[in-house]
């Protein structure tokens, strides 16, 4: 196949992702409605505040970073106005302090405890979520619980392997 084929196949794929990550958020977000809009404004807070001032070296945290405090954001806002501030305390103790060593020193240990964090709270918020009535506000709410959660794993993954990669490449 000719690079030009190639190229040509490369950007129908990626408008073909473009297509279904459009449509896949706007189901989401017709589904979900106000839930989806306390996360998405802390994310995008915290990606613009992390860039403007993390260092040029620390940049590479800002998705898992960003993903991280929208959803501890979206927790907090949820606690102040559901008045349930037991049910998170040690969710925003494992958030502080894993995104305050991330920040201080990103390296793999902050992301094992927040991926390990989002593993089991994943599993939690499934079982839940299964039992929860369609449509209902925890159905609703549960299901932006599950794509942060997911987001956030992709993210401190990718991160993780990427700092794997670093750290290999300065020990040759």
């Amino acid at each position: 196949m000719s690079s030009e084929a190639n190229e040509m196949s490369a950007k129908r794929m990626s408008k073909v992702q473009q297509i279904s990550a459009w449509f896949i958020g706007a189901v989401v977000g017709q589904y979900s409605g106000i839930h989806l809009l306390f996360p998405v404004l802390g994310t995008a807070a915290a990606w613009l505040i992390a860039s403007r001032f993390l260092s040029e070296e620390k940049k590479i945290i800002i998705p898992a970073l960003s993903i991280n405090a929208g959803h501890c954001f979206w927790l907090v806002i949820g606690a102040l106005i559901g008045g349930q501030y037991d049910n998170v305390y040690a969710d925003l103790m494992v958030y502080v302090v894993g995104m305050i060593w991330l920040i201080w020193k990103p390296s793999l240990g902050p992301l094992y405890i927040l991926v390990i964090y989002q593993f089991f709270a994943s599993l939690v918020n499934l079982d839940s979520f299964t039992d929860a009535a369609f449509r209902s506000v925890d159905s609703k709410a549960l299901l932006v619980h599950i794509i942060w959660r997911g987001g956030a794993t992709f993210c401190m993954v990718k991160l993780l392997l990427q700092l794997r990669k670093k750290a290999t490449q300065l020990d040759l």
